[in-house]
């Protein structure tokens, strides 16, 4: 009664990650890298949808002071396009 033969997955010759040129180091081995494809699409991804969908302006009717300075930066911060309407 011998066992049989089981496959797991330390027994697939194939790598999962190829080695990128150049990368080894002095200190530090090479860089490897994962072959298969990403299941996300370059319109999935977080950086993609907000530079999309964050082009709203923003009027701010004020004068040139403190709180115009923190609308600015809040507007820069989240990607929101400043209008200064001027009077």
């Amino acid at each position: 009664m011998g066992a049989g033969y089981s496959r797991s997955l330390f027994d697939d010759p194939k790598p999962v990650t190829r080695e990128l040129p150049n990368s080894r180091t002095k200190h530090h081995g090479p860089v490897h890298v994962n072959a298969t494809p990403s299941p996300y699409k370059p319109h999935m991804t977080l950086y993609t949808n907000l530079m999309d969908r964050r082009r709203e302006p923003v009027g701010v009717f004020a004068k040139n002071r403190y709180e115009w300075v923190l609308v600015e930066h809040g507007c820069n911060r989240m990607a929101y396009q400043l209008v200064p309407l001027c009077a």
